[in-house]
């Protein structure tokens, strides 16, 4: 099929219209087929939308490397916390609808919900839940859903009242994934339906959004999974995907590029349909877009000073910014495997995705500011370049902070027998952990997470290390408590300085039983 031809096809089955614009800039495709390479993403897909037009795409790479298949404007990938910006739009429908308000309390629709502080269960509104002020530590909680777990909601939120609150409510910042989860459950109570169904019936069929609904390839997750630091070596395939169905509205959605960019087309247009209608209402739009809880700027190093933000937020499911004084929506999605990106720059009329299945954040990072710079007409410095060497100096960074952290370890063996260790120990939020085994070896079982199960290796003193079997999953180190010649409980912490967030052992506090 000739270029042009084939160009036209696929804007039409994505269903957005060609215009006399829509042009593929070769400087543009060199750069992020070279970013791509040097990265070593095995596939990624970058769609751009200039209101409910799609002007660039481009597809790179294989659904799973040692495969065939090449990636497409119709391959599904995980969007991960892109999702966040589909619970947002759900509770605003909700709105609109007047079944809520955003200042409603969370414990109106969600009665067993318990912070750990009573002035917080009975203040935290929905709005909070959703800007992100809660006063829970960033990922807090996130053991309860990751990497897949068994836990139903009800004990998900009941789990919240030992989560401790380390932020001040409504004073700072804090991540949470749990309390999305949480509002995906409230949102399922008012409208009578799954989060799963809600979003079927109410954003991606009226969007059109096929692919997400489960027609098509689906891109295979990689990551970097050397013994020595997860992040590091070659891209691989990972032995399988991760479901986070428990807290579908936290980041479980799949989509593809061809379904990306009509949700792109939405926002932009302030949730009107390409038919004139709205999906949720313009001030229900302005309000999710609009910035709730500020977030520091920490000042970047060398040439990355530039593209630093003069202010930096949270909304209502975005992040907010602005980059050389231009507003920007954005939210990145991570999850085993794969990470993507939606930026939109509303005076522009502009959005882009960038879609891929490995855990390569670096590409992320240098394709958003070549996307930036390109569509705002700014000259690029060598963002490929740059990325790669900050990269490789974070990774040199963690790699040398893991092991003086290793050399501070106590020497010498165990306080007590191998075979005094063994027990069931229960953390109140996370459940049971269970040591097995005998004088020779001991083994690890999280009750309700099933991939995090293998060996304990001693680390010196009463520390060991895990070696989970299941490859990609970060280790952690345990450090046993000892009463009265007992065994009497443990903590943990991540062995990698560069663990992800949500691998959140330091939270666990465990008592033996």
């Amino acid at each position: 099929m000739p270029q042009l031809l084939r160009i036209l096809f696929l804007l039409l089955i994505a269903g957005l219209p060609a215009t006399a614009s829509a042009r593929v800039p070769e400087p543009l495709d060199a750069v992020i087929d070279r970013a791509a390479t040097s990265f070593g993403v095995p596939g990624a897909v970058i769609v751009v939308v200039e209101g409910d037009h799609i002007v660039y795409e481009r597809a790179v790479g294989v659904v799973r490397l040692g495969e065939p298949d090449a990636v497409s404007m119709h391959t599904r990938f995980a969007i991960g916390s892109i999702t966040k910006s589909f619970a947002a739009a759900a509770i605003a429908q909700l709105v609109d609808e007047k079944r809520l308000s955003w200042d409603d309390k969370a414990i109106e629709y969600l009665p067993e919900l318990h912070m750990n502080d009573d002035y917080v269960t009975r203040e935290l509104t929905i709005r909070d839940m959703l800007s992100h002020r809660s006063g829970l530590a960033s990922g807090a909680g996130d053991l309860l859903s990751w990497p897949q777990t068994n836990i139903p909601m009800n004990d998900k939120l009941a789990a919240l009242r030992y989560l401790p609150l380390t932020r001040g409510f409504r004073a700072r910042y804090g991540y949470s994934n749990l309390l999305y989860g949480a509002v995906g459950e409230v949102i399922a109570r008012r409208s009578g339906m799954p989060w799963s169904d809600y979003v079927r019936t109410r954003f991606l069929a009226p969007l059109g959004m096929r692919d997400a609904l489960g027609r098509g390839s689906t891109a295979w997750p990689h990551a970097r999974i050397t013994e020595e630091m997860r992040g590091t070596g070659p891209v691989v395939p990972l032995p399988r995907s991760y479901r986070l169905d428990g807290d579908g509205a936290a980041g479980a959605l799949y989509a593809s590029g061809a379904d990306m960019a009509r949700w792109m087309s939405v926002q932009l247009a302030d949730g009107r349909l390409p038919n004139g209608e709205q999906l949720f209402s313009a001030d229900a739009a302005r309000e999710m877009h609009a910035l709730q809880t500020p977030l520091r700027i920490r000042p970047s190093e060398g040439e990355f000073r530039a593209a630093d933000p003069h202010f930096s937020g949270y909304g209502l499911g975005w992040f907010v910014r602005d980059y050389h004084g231009t507003k920007l929506l954005y939210h990145g999605g991570g999850t085993l495997g794969a990470v993507a990106l939606l930026t939109l720059v509303p005076q522009k009329n502009i959005g882009f995705i960038i879609l891929t299945n490995s855990e390569e954040s670096g590409f992320l990072r240098a394709a958003e500011l070549l996307l930036l710079d390109h569509y705002l007409d700014r000259m690029s410095p060598d963002w490929v370049g740059l990325q790669q060497s900050e990269d490789a100096g974070m990774w040199h960074d963690a790699l040398a902070e893991m092991k003086q952290a290793q050399a501070r370890l106590p020497r010498g063996g165990p306080s007590l027998p191998l075979s005094a260790y063994i027990g069931r120990y229960r953390d109140k939020a996370f459940g049971i952990v269970e040591v097995s085994g005998d004088d020779h070896e001991l083994r690890i079982r999280f009750d309700r997470s099933p991939f995090l199960s293998g060996r304990l290796e001693h680390a010196g003193g009463d520390i060991f290390r895990t070696r989970f079997t299941e490859p990609g999953m970060e280790d952690a180190y345990l450090t046993f408590r000892i009463a009265g010649a007992k065994v009497a409980g443990a903590s943990a912490a991540p062995v990698s300085p560069a663990a992800d967030f949500s691998f959140d052992f330091k939270h666990l506090d465990l008592t033996r039983e």
